[in-house]
């Protein structure tokens, strides 16, 4: 608890912001990495009224920036949040494939060079366990599920994981399941609706809040967790099926439910048309990190206080905001019909993924 010099990458994202408040709470010098823009530095001046911390500016994917930062801030762990995390990897691949993968490799090589090398704490996600059929009843994902990359996001992750194990430092990786944002305006790229709309809504996940993930990730620094793999997710009520979620969620902002015929159908008889999420085995992870503080109601009750007297409005032009989003749906307002092709070949056709990131 405390009395460390911690290198967070990716603060001033979705689990980055909320990983500075545990991180002031549990007395520990932060220096916050990450690109200097806009948004960030608009995060930072707001973070700063509160919580005090460091601001390292630059960039993972420049080798330099990263090295002069690490030899600088002489951290006792690097907590690394830094990801170009899907969709926007479909989006963006060969910058995802720089970040996720070089940019590791570049903080990894800097920490080696240090006189007393930090702690590693790699995150990552438990998509890496490739797609997760409901109807085959697979036990919930653990820290003993084999991995299966199906896409370049998953992939990248992998490489990750890799460098992070074979790099001789004291490290752990720890993957996130599907972590609930805290911030209202988190995720607002149309790409985000676009690949939801892809998406079954039978299929089965697990959600975590972003406090809780942050808690986990800032409890890993202190706990035995040398060279070991941890999967994360929620209490009881975050495991559910993805039509429950979307509907509880939109739900909670004054927005009505998207039809059934805006979402993809997988096929159940073939196992690559699915999303790569499920229902994880938290046994080991929370005995370990003891992080799961916020049901998924929690969070359904904190955005819908966060949103105050807007969801009224937004209730009344619901219609309106509805139409618009639909427009990332393929399959809207036609007869459903089951599609047996690989997620990652749709995902591939609707996003225009270069073959060399396929």
């Amino acid at each position: 608890m405390g009395n460390g010099r911690i290198f967070l990458t990716g603060a001033y994202g979705n689990v980055g912001a909320n990983t500075i408040k545990h991180l002031s709470k549990q007395g520990y010098e932060i220096i916050c990495f990450d690109l200097r823009s806009n948004a960030n530095e608009t995060v930072a001046r707001k973070l700063l009224r509160q919580h005090k911390f460091k601001m390292e500016w630059g960039n993972l994917r420049d080798q330099q920036s990263v090295d002069r930062a690490i030899t600088k801030s002489e951290p006792d762990a690097i907590l690394h949040l830094a990801s170009v995390i899907a969709p926007m990897a479909y989006v963006l691949p060969e910058i995802a494939e720089d970040v996720n993968v070089n940019g590791t490799r570049y903080l990894i090589e800097a920490a080696q060079k240090l006189k007393r090398p930090p702690k590693f704490v790699n995150v990552s996600s438990y998509t890496v366990h490739g797609n997760r059929n409901p109807y085959k009843n697979l036990p919930p994902i653990s820290e003993k599920t084999p991995i299966n990359p199906v896409d370049n996001y998953c992939r990248q992750k992998v490489k990750a994981e890799q460098m992070v194990a074979a790099s001789g430092l004291d490290w752990t990786t720890i993957r996130l399941p599907a972590v609930q944002a805290t911030d209202a305006g988190w995720g607002r790229h149309p790409a985000f609706m676009r690949y939801g709309f892809l998406l079954s809504l039978e299929h089965k996940m697990h959600a975590l809040d972003s406090r809780d993930a942050a808690l986990a990730l800032t409890n890993a620094i202190a706990a035995d967790t040398h060279e070991r793999y941890f999967v994360l997710g929620g209490p009881d009520d975050c495991k559910m099926t993805f039509h429950s979620y979307v509907d509880a969620v939109i739900g909670s902002r004054g927005l009505r439910p998207f039809p059934e015929s805006a979402y993809r159908k997988a096929d159940k008889n073939v196992d690559a048309t699915w999303v790569y999420e499920d229902y994880v085995d938290t046994a080991e992870s929370q005995a370990v990190l003891n992080y799961q503080e916020h049901s998924f109601q929690d969070y359904l009750d904190y955005m819908a206080k966060q949103a105050g007297f807007t969801k009224y409005i937004l209730k009344v032009i619901s219609p309106l905001i509805q139409r618009q989003l639909l427009k990332e749906s393929l399959t809207v307002n036609k007869p459903i019909q089951v599609d047996s092709r690989p997620l990652w070949d749709v995902v591939c056709e609707r996003y225009a993924i270069p073959q060399q990131y396929r």
